[in-house]
C-alpha cells in the first residue's frame, strides 16, 4: 500500500477508511494573536498531520477524523493492510500527539 498525491494532501486508500498526510502548508494568520474559538484554540496548521479518516453517520460530513500531529504516513503504510483495528490502535498508542482539530474518541466506533 502506498499514499497517492490528492493536492495538497496524500492519501492512503483503505476498503472502508483511509489516512490523509497534510504536509502543513497552509498558515493560519489568527495563530499570530492566539485566537479561541470556542473552547478550540486555532492551531498553527503549518504543521504536519495525518489523519485517520473513519466513515460516520452521527457526523454531519459523514465522517470522523482522528488526527496526529506529525508525519505518520509510513507507520500507518505498514499497519493498514491488517485493517482498521490496527490502525485505531495506532492512533489511541500515539494520541499524546492529538491534534487540536481531531475527533475526540470515547470509543472509535466502526
Amino acid at each position: 500500500m502506498h499514499f497517492i498525491p490528492n493536492g495538497v494532501n496524500e492519501i492512503l486508500q483503505c476498503e472502508d477508511f483511509f489516512i490523509s498526510y497534510n504536509p502543513g502548508t497552509v498558515r493560519n494568520p489568527l495563530d499570530d494573536i492566539g485566537v479561541m474559538i470556542g473552547a478550540m484554540r486555532v492551531e498553527n496548521l503549518d504543521r504536519p498531520e495525518t489523519a485517520l479518516v473513519i466513515k460516520d453517520s452521527d457526523k454531519l460530513s459523514g465522517q470522523s477524523h482522528y488526527i496526529l500531529y506529525g508525519d505518520y504516513r509510513e507507520a500507518y503504510a505498514t499497519i493498514a493492510h491488517r485493517g482498521l483495528d490496527a490502525c485505531i490502535a495506532f492512533f489511541m498508542k500515539h494520541i499524546e500527539h492529538i491534534a487540536d482539530t481531531s475527533n475526540r474518541p470515547k470509543t472509535i466506533n466502526h
